[in-house]
Protein backbone atom coordinates (compact mmCIF):
# COMPACT_ATOMS: atom_id res chain seq x y z
CA UNK A 1 0.00 0.00 0.00
CA UNK A 2 0.68 3.63 -0.31
CA UNK A 3 3.36 5.12 2.53
CA UNK A 4 0.99 6.74 4.90
CA UNK A 5 3.65 9.72 5.63
CA UNK A 6 3.49 10.86 1.61
CA UNK A 7 0.42 12.44 0.29
CA UNK A 8 -2.07 11.69 -1.82
CA UNK A 9 -3.60 13.75 -4.84
CA UNK A 10 -5.60 13.45 -6.34
CA UNK A 11 -7.50 11.04 -4.03
CA UNK A 12 -7.67 7.52 -4.53
CA UNK A 13 -11.29 5.86 -5.99
CA UNK A 14 -9.91 3.49 -3.57
CA UNK A 15 -10.08 5.73 -0.83
CA UNK A 16 -13.36 7.11 -1.58
CA UNK A 17 -14.89 3.50 -1.69
CA UNK A 18 -13.23 2.49 1.72
CA UNK A 19 -15.07 6.17 3.14
CA UNK A 20 -17.92 4.89 1.51
CA UNK A 21 -17.73 1.58 3.34
CA UNK A 22 -17.11 3.15 6.45
CA UNK A 23 -20.65 4.59 6.90
CA UNK A 24 -22.59 1.74 4.82
CA UNK A 25 -25.01 -0.80 7.04
CA UNK A 26 -25.52 -4.23 5.84
CA UNK A 27 -28.15 -2.99 3.74
CA UNK A 28 -25.77 -0.97 1.63
CA UNK A 29 -23.38 -3.88 0.72
CA UNK A 30 -24.73 -5.31 -2.28
CA UNK A 31 -24.75 -2.21 -4.00
CA UNK A 32 -20.54 -1.28 -2.77
CA UNK A 33 -20.14 -4.81 -4.28
CA UNK A 34 -21.90 -3.42 -7.65
CA UNK A 35 -19.15 -0.24 -7.60
CA UNK A 36 -16.47 -2.10 -6.76
CA UNK A 37 -17.04 -4.36 -9.91
CA UNK A 38 -17.14 -1.23 -12.64
CA UNK A 39 -14.02 -0.49 -14.37
CA UNK A 40 -11.78 2.36 -12.90
CA UNK A 41 -13.37 5.62 -12.91
CA UNK A 42 -11.76 8.63 -14.28
CA UNK A 43 -10.62 11.02 -11.85
CA UNK A 44 -10.97 15.65 -12.44
CA UNK A 45 -8.39 17.36 -9.94
CA UNK A 46 -6.21 20.14 -9.65
CA UNK A 47 -3.36 19.09 -11.51
CA UNK A 48 -1.43 21.85 -9.68
CA UNK A 49 -0.95 22.10 -5.72
CA UNK A 50 0.73 23.70 -3.07
CA UNK A 51 4.05 21.60 -2.09
CA UNK A 52 3.41 18.79 0.30
CA UNK A 53 4.09 19.87 4.10
CA UNK A 54 4.56 17.49 6.38
CA UNK A 55 4.30 17.58 10.06
CA UNK A 56 6.01 15.25 12.96
CA UNK A 57 5.54 15.10 16.46
CA UNK A 58 5.34 12.33 19.07
CA UNK A 59 2.53 10.83 21.00
CA UNK A 60 4.03 9.68 24.41
CA UNK A 61 1.71 7.70 27.22
CA UNK A 62 1.37 9.54 30.37
CA UNK A 63 -0.62 8.11 33.32
CA UNK A 64 -3.80 10.55 33.88
CA UNK A 65 -6.29 10.41 36.61
CA UNK A 66 -8.38 12.47 34.69
CA UNK A 67 -8.76 9.72 31.99
CA UNK A 68 -8.65 11.21 27.82
CA UNK A 69 -7.23 9.69 24.49
CA UNK A 70 -3.58 9.64 26.35
CA UNK A 71 -3.92 7.42 28.71
CA UNK A 72 -5.00 4.42 26.81
CA UNK A 73 -3.27 1.44 27.81
CA UNK A 74 -2.89 0.18 24.25
CA UNK A 75 -1.76 3.60 22.41
CA UNK A 76 2.20 3.50 21.80
CA UNK A 77 4.60 6.04 22.11
CA UNK A 78 6.46 7.07 18.88
CA UNK A 79 6.74 9.53 15.56
CA UNK A 80 4.33 10.29 14.06
CA UNK A 81 4.38 11.81 10.66
CA UNK A 82 1.41 13.95 8.33
CA UNK A 83 1.74 15.02 5.23
CA UNK A 84 -0.57 17.16 3.55
CA UNK A 85 -1.39 19.14 0.21
CA UNK A 86 -3.06 21.96 -0.72
CA UNK A 87 -5.01 21.94 -4.83
CA UNK A 88 -5.16 25.01 -6.82
CA UNK A 89 -9.22 23.75 -6.82
CA UNK A 90 -10.21 21.50 -4.29
CA UNK A 91 -12.93 20.27 -6.33
CA UNK A 92 -12.85 16.49 -7.08
CA UNK A 93 -15.06 14.37 -9.81
CA UNK A 94 -14.78 10.60 -10.19
CA UNK A 95 -16.37 9.55 -13.28
CA UNK A 96 -17.09 6.26 -13.44
CA UNK A 97 -17.92 4.76 -17.18
CA UNK A 98 -21.58 5.93 -18.40
CA UNK A 99 -22.20 2.20 -20.26
CA UNK A 100 -21.49 0.85 -16.89
CA UNK A 101 -24.08 2.56 -14.91
CA UNK A 102 -26.16 1.48 -11.76
CA UNK A 103 -29.69 1.81 -11.47
CA UNK A 104 -31.08 4.35 -9.67
CA UNK A 105 -31.88 2.79 -6.59
CA UNK A 106 -28.52 1.91 -6.45
CA UNK A 107 -27.37 5.68 -6.88
CA UNK A 108 -29.91 6.77 -4.24
CA UNK A 109 -28.30 4.55 -2.36
CA UNK A 110 -24.61 5.41 -3.28
CA UNK A 111 -25.57 9.45 -2.45
CA UNK A 112 -27.21 8.86 0.57
CA UNK A 113 -23.88 7.21 1.80
CA UNK A 114 -21.74 9.55 0.22
CA UNK A 115 -23.41 12.81 1.80
CA UNK A 116 -22.95 10.76 5.25
CA UNK A 117 -19.19 10.44 4.87
CA UNK A 118 -17.32 12.87 6.71
CA UNK A 119 -13.67 12.92 5.35
CA UNK A 120 -11.54 11.17 3.16
CA UNK A 121 -8.72 9.47 5.20
CA UNK A 122 -8.25 11.38 7.94
CA UNK A 123 -10.38 13.67 9.95
CA UNK A 124 -7.75 16.42 8.99
CA UNK A 125 -9.82 16.07 5.44
CA UNK A 126 -13.32 17.10 5.83
CA UNK A 127 -14.95 16.22 2.31
CA UNK A 128 -18.75 16.59 1.11
CA UNK A 129 -19.45 14.00 -1.40
CA UNK A 130 -22.16 13.16 -3.51
CA UNK A 131 -23.50 10.81 -6.30
CA UNK A 132 -25.29 11.92 -9.03
CA UNK A 133 -26.05 10.89 -12.78
CA UNK A 134 -24.99 13.39 -15.52
CA UNK A 135 -25.28 12.75 -19.40
CA UNK A 136 -23.05 14.58 -20.58
CA UNK A 137 -19.53 14.78 -18.57
CA UNK A 138 -17.50 17.51 -19.03
CA UNK A 139 -13.94 18.37 -16.84
CA UNK A 140 -14.82 21.26 -15.13
CA UNK A 141 -12.23 24.53 -15.78
CA UNK A 142 -8.92 24.36 -13.12
CA UNK A 143 -9.59 20.49 -13.42
CA UNK A 144 -7.16 17.88 -15.19
CA UNK A 145 -8.28 14.15 -15.90
CA UNK A 146 -6.40 11.27 -14.47
CA UNK A 147 -7.12 7.62 -15.74
CA UNK A 148 -5.81 5.25 -13.83
CA UNK A 149 -3.49 2.92 -15.58
CA UNK A 150 -0.35 1.10 -14.87
CA UNK A 151 2.64 3.19 -14.86
CA UNK A 152 2.55 7.04 -15.56
CA UNK A 153 4.00 9.70 -13.15
CA UNK A 154 0.93 9.23 -10.90
CA UNK A 155 -0.89 5.64 -9.70
CA UNK A 156 -4.10 5.68 -8.41
CA UNK A 157 -5.41 2.80 -6.31
CA UNK A 158 -8.88 1.35 -7.21
CA UNK A 159 -11.24 -0.90 -6.00
CA UNK A 160 -11.64 -4.37 -7.42
CA UNK A 161 -13.89 -7.12 -7.09
CA UNK A 162 -13.34 -8.35 -3.40
CA UNK A 163 -12.51 -4.87 -2.66
CA UNK A 164 -15.02 -4.46 0.04
CA UNK A 165 -14.54 -7.71 1.83
CA UNK A 166 -11.19 -6.59 2.12
CA UNK A 167 -11.47 -3.67 3.66
CA UNK A 168 -13.71 -5.69 6.04
CA UNK A 169 -11.15 -8.00 7.00
CA UNK A 170 -8.96 -5.71 7.17
CA UNK A 171 -10.75 -3.82 9.59
CA UNK A 172 -11.60 -7.16 11.72
CA UNK A 173 -8.04 -7.66 11.60
CA UNK A 174 -7.46 -4.31 13.20
CA UNK A 175 -5.15 -2.82 10.51
CA UNK A 176 -5.80 0.39 7.87
CA UNK A 177 -7.29 0.37 4.70
CA UNK A 178 -4.28 1.30 3.19
CA UNK A 179 -1.88 -1.77 4.59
Amino acid sequence: GQDPRSFEWPPHPGRVVAALRSVAGNEDLAVLRSLESLPAPTVHAAAEFGAGRSRTYVVTNRIDAKGGNLSHPGRTSGLRERSSVFPANPRIQMVWDPEDVLSDAELASLDSMARRVPYLGRSTSPVLMGVQRVSDVRVPDGLSAFVPSEGGDRQLRVPYPGYIDELDGLFEAGLSAWQ
